[in-house]
């Protein structure tokens, strides 16, 4: 896991120790290590059984979890939160323990420095990380509870070949600037007299280890099929995201962990503007997957005037509910929701939203209330769930294809 945390409050905690306390002596430290050994060995087999409750009681309720690359994520249930993610991961292993234990002479406070190897399966085969970790320990009632964690790789962290906004070739048809960013585009059809925009935005891609996130231009495709003359369809890379040549969008993904912050809605919606005035379209699409439809459901809220319609591929369209199914709670509290925004999109706005029966991520239940909530405000929306499909795919079906094909066809 190569990437940089937030290190104050594990500093801090450090420093206590550190500056105010003394090491214990040999004995009782050998028995501080001893019982630390067994936690962890219990923490471990935890994981590996799938018992979050046994994880969550092992940190302070007001402990803090530094993972790398994104926001320190504090409370004990969102944290066993994180675990579970890790173990949806496929064929995840991880395996840690401590090299050295300290003890402080109080008997009350200790952390530990140890390694830990994290193994999974992706598509390119077994992937395995290999780092190092620190542990705050805090004892409460004589039980070892986790104040603080900070891990980190000690592999190389990947080497990034990034546009920046001073270099950004903005000639609408490779790159777009946007809110003082470059977003990666591919461009397929020209403008005509009255010209339709229809842009493509990708899903999350979720790795937890950055040397594994692959390209998400797997819209590229699609924009192809539609791309004509009077039809301008765009394969839009997200920001933080790259293709499949390694060209990245600049600015922060938030990949890691809340996905959906403003700065990455608004600097979309501001390619989005920068590319329909460029065409000079007169109708404007957006079909999104996954968290590339959570983006459109907020922008065409946030952004009344921009867009004229839009396809909702297995849409997250309630994000606190989508976040409470998943991890049962909301984890991603920064994240901009389209539910939030129902009330501030225009009413001549069209809207389709289809989601897979088999879909176990983004449930059945999320798009249909968000659309059955747009239809009680006048707003032309349909539901389309296809039985046979899953989360992944869902924009090669025939139904989402179609979908697209009727907005071009029924344009104003």
């Amino acid at each position: 896991m190569a990437y940089l945390g937030n290190f104050k409050t594990f500093g801090i905690a450090i420093l206590i120790l550190a500056a105010g306390l003394v090491l214990a002596n040999s004995a009782s430290a050998g028995d501080v290590r001893a019982q630390i050994d067994e936690i962890n060995v219990k923490w471990v087999k935890a994981f590996k059984d799938k018992d979050f409750a046994l994880i969550e009681a092992l940190y302070m309720p007001d402990g803090i979890l530094l993972p790398p690359n994104t926001s320190p994520i504090e409370d004990h249930r969102a944290i066993a939160s994180v675990w579970k993610s890790w173990s949806e991961i496929p064929n995840v292993e991880i395996a840690f323990g401590a090299n050295r234990v300290v003890a402080a002479s109080s008997g009350d406070m200790a952390y530990d420095y140890g390694w830990y190897t994290f193994a999974f399966d992706t598509d390119r085969g077994r992937s395995e990380d290999k780092g190092k970790y620190v542990v705050v320990w805090k004892k409460v009632n004589d039980a070892w509870k986790v104040a603080a964690h900070i891990f980190s790789s000690n592999l190389p962290a990947p080497v990034i070949k990034a546009n920046t906004a001073e270099s950004c070739v903005a000639d609408n048809k490779t790159g777009v600037a946007a809110n003082g960013e470059c977003l990666v585009i591919k461009t397929y059809g020209e403008s005509a007299q009255r010209t339709s925009l229809v842009v493509f935005i990708h899903g999350d891609g979720y790795r937890p280890v950055p040397a594994d996130y692959g390209p998400s231009d797997y819209m590229y495709w699609l924009a192809r099929n539609y791309g004509t003359k009077g039809v301008v369809a765009v394969g839009l890379i997200r920001p933080g995201y790259f293709d499949s040549k390694g060209n990245h969008s600049t600015g922060n993904s938030h990949r890691a962990w809340d996905n959906y912050q403003s700065d990455v809605i608004e600097t979309v919606a501001a390619a989005v503007k920068a590319l329909k005035h460029h065409y000079k379209a007169d109708n404007v699409i957006l079909a999104g997957h996954s968290g590339g439809s959570a983006i459109s459901g907020v922008i065409i809220g946030m952004y009344p005037d921009l867009v004229d319609a839009v396809v909702l591929g297995a849409c997250p369209c309630n994000v606190p509910e989508w976040r409470t199914l998943r991890r049962g709670y909301n984890n991603w509290p920064l994240s901009l929701s389209p539910h939030d925004f129902i009330g501030k999109i225009d009413k001549g706005t069209k809207v389709f939203a289809i989601t897979g029966g088999y879909d176990g991520n983004t449930e059945p239940v999320i798009a249909r209330d968000y659309v059955a909530s747009l239809k009680r405000i006048g707003i032309d929306a349909t539901y389309i769930e296809v039985p046979s499909a899953g989360h992944n795919r869902i924009e090669q079906t025939s139904e989402y294809k179609s979908a697209i094909s009727r907005l071009l066809e029924d344009r104003p």
